[in-house]
């Protein structure tokens, strides 16, 4: 499954419970292209399911870009119904009620696709030189691959309009201050904060994360009555859990837990 061959346009890795991504086309900025849109979806299937991953970190390779987003010297070759095909295979859609927890390292700047595979991401750690921005408006684009929708829930519906109808670039302390991100560290510190965040998620039990994710996502959208027979039901699902039952165990015997899955 894991694949480190550094000619990828995604590299593959895993340390401990933590399935790695990282976007690997640093001479242009990290840019999407086809070839990396079919690894990406491919690399985070299979760490879907395994059973031996419990959180993915998505980061870019190189210090200038997390992603630039779409590569659109490509997409200048392509015809509409082509640039449709690939919209389809869109990176960010591949998070799309993902049952693990994401956690996006951003190490330069997420602009356009870029930014929009951050949001989808559960936690954006940013390095200090990260920039964000949706400069699709620009360039006669629909910044239509998470933007629209997931921006304004971060940073308020005034904010998401001005970055989404100027197209202009935020810093990293703007990000963070607007609440685009959750935190903003050195470059130097960042996948080491990144990972430790990583690990700590990791240790918890798998069961009980995903139905957390799941329920936190799916609830929002719904009336309180209905928030809380999904929340029920989640619980339901966590009871009969070998997991919950190693937890109290572990818990009575005063060693941590040695959670499983299952």
């Amino acid at each position: 499954m894991i694949d480190e061959v550094a000619g990828n346009e995604v590299v593959g890795d895993q340390r401990g419970h933590v399935g790695i991504l990282t976007l690997n086309r640093p001479h242009v900025r990290n840019a999407m292209n086809t070839a990396l849109r079919h690894r990406f979806w491919k690399l985070v299937a299979e760490f879907r399911d395994s059973d031996d991953i419990r959180v993915v970190l998505i980061t870019g390779a190189g210090t200038r870009a997390f992603s630039a987003g779409g590569d659109l010297k490509e997409r200048d070759s392509l015809s509409e119904e082509q640039f449709l095909a690939q919209r389809a295979r869109s990176c960010s859609k591949a998070l799309v009620h993902y049952p693990k927890p994401v956690i996006a390292a951003v190490n330069g700047d997420a602009l356009g696709g870029g930014l929009e595979l951050a949001l989808f991401c559960d936690f954006r750690i940013a390095s200090e030189d990260a920039r964000f921005g949706c400069p699709e408006i620009k360039r006669g684009i629909f910044p239509g691959s998470g933007a629209t929708s997931l921006l304004a829930r971060l940073v308020g519906i005034t904010r998401a309009k001005e970055l989404i109808f100027t197209g202009k670039l935020v810093s990293a302390a703007e990000a963070l201050e607007m609440g685009l991100v959750g935190e903003v560290v050195p470059a130097s510190d960042l996948m080491e904060r990144s990972m430790s965040l990583a690990e700590e998620i990791a240790c918890n039990a798998p069961i009980a994360l995903r139905q957390a994710k799941m329920v936190i996502e799916e609830s929002i959208a719904l009336p309180t009555n209905l928030a809380l027979r999904l929340e029920d039901e989640a619980w339901t699902r966590c009871l009969y859990s070998e997991d919950r039952k190693e937890g109290i165990r572990a818990f009575n015997e005063k060693r941590p837990p040695r959670f499983t899955g299952r």
